[in-house]
């Protein structure tokens, strides 16, 4: 199925039942298919079409969210880009994906303005709000006189809907690209498996756009509304679960962290009795917090491991908080889930090695990157570049990126189990290793007010780890350098 049939199917069936909860507002099936039928005329009278990349750079809530549906309803393609995004960084993702139309606010437009004639592919950039800049177009103004009713286009399954980038860990992003059959396909499966009805209010803080929209895209194909927090935190994170009586919700670890630090006379203010999953993704936290999470709001956390190049989950943890302690689960249904060793031959129980998959949302390649693709989809399975190990049970763990192994000599060296143990230091907040022409070098950050030495570190480096694991020399920052979604760019350290 491709978006035009989804949401052509969701006015129908479901009418004014609520589609979209943001913040204080609502939006219905039927209002959504309307705004989005106009943005899709407006695209269509600017002559954008089946394959134009339209750069979306917009905050994640209702604009966002039309003109998403608008481009994809026409067979253009969305290039979702996380408004926190900026600079050069910013101007990299729009020459990579040689978007022809952007779609963006003036205060976000403001500094990339003077950079605009670079783009060699640029055309149009249309503003969503109300200061307009000549000579840019108004979207008020091109969408105003256009009709609710939907396009007379065609759009095939086949089709890529989005670009949406990777998180540029160990080098720069590159654009994923999904098709219309195979996201579809993937995020209702996942939908599914959640148990998820049009009863269901699914649950989630402000995120990155392609986030977002694949929630959307899940619970929509089962009438299931989404409601979007946009208070940053855990607090508006909770009021919102229990007022809205949510009963499924998705965040990020960090507000797991901070719900776990909560006190137990504030946490025992949010009554959460109609939340029934709690879902996380990411490296598995402590098992504390899995049973300090269930023990005091009374919902299992749920881990899972996702990438973008997935289209969903590639392996998730049973619901009922069962799962392994330091696992993310088994393989998700429909997916298939090797260890390969180095010589490419498939891993034995509990050994390290890469992560490849085969699954329903398997991206169609990287956009303009045929060296890229090919290296990472090889015979029908896609390479991660994880490094994990599996169970006897067929749970799967996570221990890191194949990029981030460090050699030396003849020795490869994981540098989270390093990070691992120096991250016990009572001192230390945050801690990464890398390899340099000097041997190891550990890069911290000390918590707030504390004060140590390079030797201190070492020494307790020493009592803790092999010799030969032991870092030579010792940086001090005050921060690490992160991509959005949080995960440490470990290239950049080496700059």
């Amino acid at each position: 199925m491709n978006y035009k049939e989804l949401l052509s199917q969701g006015a129908f069936k479901y009418k004014d039942k609520i589609a979209l909860y943001y913040g204080d507002q609502k939006f219905s099936f039927q209002e959504l298919e309307a705004r989005i039928n106009q943005a899709a005329h407006a695209l269509l009278s600017l002559k954008v079409s089946n394959g134009t990349r339209v750069a979306i750079i917009l905050p994640s809530g209702p604009d966002m969210v039309t003109v998403f549906f608008g481009v994809t309803k026409i067979g253009a393609i969305a290039v979702t880009i996380d408004t926190r995004v900026a600079g050069a960084d910013l101007d990299y993702l729009l020459r990579d994906c040689q978007a022809q139309v952007v779609v963006i606010n003036s205060a976000i437009l403001k500094p990339l303005e003077h950079r605009l004639t670079s783009f060699e592919h640029l055309k149009q950039v249309i503003i969503m709000d109300e200061a307009i800049p000549s000579p840019h177009l108004s979207y008020k103004e091109i969408t105003s006189s256009c009709p609710n009713t939907p396009p007379e286009t065609q759009v095939s399954d086949d089709d890529v809907d989005m670009i949406q980038y990777t998180s540029g860990t160990t080098g720069n992003p590159k654009g994923v690209m999904t098709t219309h059959g195979s996201h579809y396909t993937a995020l209702r499966l996942i939908a599914e498996i959640y148990g998820q009805t049009e009863k269901d209010i699914f649950l989630i803080p402000e995120m990155p756009p392609a986030w977002l929209i694949c929630q959307l895209i899940g619970s929509w194909a089962l009438g299931s509304p989404v409601a979007v927090v946009v208070q940053p935190g855990h607090l508006p994170f909770l009021e919102t679960a229990g007022r809205i009586k949510a009963s499924i919700a998705f965040t990020p670890m960090p507000i797991i962290f901070q719900m776990d630090k909560m006190p137990d006379s504030e946490a025992n203010r949010f009554k959460l009795t109609s939340l029934r999953l709690l879902i996380t993704g990411g490296l598995a936290p402590g098992q504390e917090i899995f049973k300090s999470i269930r023990s005091r709001f009374g919902v299992p956390l749920i881990l899972g491991y996702a990438c973008n190049e997935a289209g969903g989950w590639i392996a998730l943890q049973p619901l009922d908080g069962s799962g392994v302690p330091g696992s993310c689960g088994k393989p998700f249904p429909g997916t298939q889930v090797k260890i390969l060793d180095e010589s490419g031959r498939q891993s034995g129980t509990n050994q390290v090695g890469e992560i490849i998959f085969q699954g329903p949302g398997m991206m169609k390649g990287y956009y303009n990157r045929p060296l890229a693709t090919v290296e990472a989809v090889r015979n029908g399975w896609l390479f991660t570049g994880d490094l994990g190990k599996m169970d006897e049970e067929g749970n799967l763990f996570i221990v890191g990126r194949k990029k981030e192994m460090i050699k030396i000599g003849d020795r490869e060296i994981l540098p989270t189990d390093i990070e691992e143990v120096l991250g016990t230091h009572p001192k230390i907040a945050e801690v990464a290793v890398m390899g340099t022409d000097k041997g190891l070098k550990a890069v911290v950050v000390l918590k707030h007010g504390s004060s140590a030495t390079a030797q201190d570190i070492i020494n307790f480096a020493q009592k803790q780890l092999r010799p030969e694991d032991v870092p030579d020399t010792i940086e001090f920052v005050t921060s690490l350098p992160r991509t959005l979604t949080g995960k440490i760019q470990r290239w950049a350290l080496n700059k």
